[in-house]
């Protein structure tokens, strides 16, 4: 029994230590995504080929907007663009998706959102499985071929490696709901899933 409380406390905290990190990112965020996330809106010339994001204006258009005074221009981005100017290119939710999917196990998700430290976290406590599981597969391996390892409460080879791998499964749980909760908050197109200077993805992910 107390082996089982220790595996549960263990995941526990890798899972409230992970929502914390994000949680405190986001707060820290907070202000400068009330800021950034602008799609348009800035004054711009209509004869000028470098307005609304410059390249001949392929961010966004030039527009009247509508009930405005007589000279009065905007920029209406693209989809694909943020920002007043629309000088800003939105990170792909397709590409996000597919990093989580496949790599998102390995942090690299969130460094492409920019969340360095969140997927940093990731990569250690993803190693902190990986790694460990894989050398306790080797150790198990050979304490057997030697004869050292037999099952039963009065060998200490069977009992320390039993022992690491529950813990070994504590942080394979942790890192694999971790990787679940990632991929599908981006594929629902939660605002909690917006890259790290504050603007939400491009929408060009089609399940249809």
């Amino acid at each position: 029994m107390k082996w089982v409380a220790i595996i549960v406390v263990v995941t526990l905290l890798v899972s409230v230590w992970g929502n914390l990190i994000d949680y405190k990112e986001e707060l820290v965020e907070s202000h400068r995504v009330e800021v950034r996330e602008t799609s348009g809106g800035a004054s711009c010339n209509l004869l000028d080929p470098q307005a609304c994001g410059g390249n001949n204006g392929s961010n966004g258009v030039c527009v009247h907007p509508q009930g405005s005074p007589i000279g009065v221009f905007e920029c209406q981005c693209y989809d694909q663009y943020g920002g007043a100017d629309c000088s800003y290119t939105r990170k792909s939710q397709k590409t996000a998706f597919l990093l989580s999917f496949f790599t998102g196990t390995f942090g690299a998700d969130r460094f492409y959102l920019g969340y360095k430290l969140v997927g940093a976290i990731k990569l250690i406590v993803s190693a902190a499985a990986f790694i460990p599981g894989v050398c306790l597969c080797i150790l198990r391996t050979v304490l057997k071929c030697c004869g050292a390892l037999k099952e039963g409460r009065r060998n200490i080879w069977w009992a320390i490696t039993s022992f690491l791998g529950a813990l070994v499964c504590c942080f394979g749980l942790a890192v694999g709901a971790w990787w679940l909760a990632d991929w599908i908050m981006i594929v629902i197109k939660s605002t909690y899933y917006n890259d790290y200077n504050g603007y939400k993805l491009y929408y060009d992910l089609s399940l249809s």
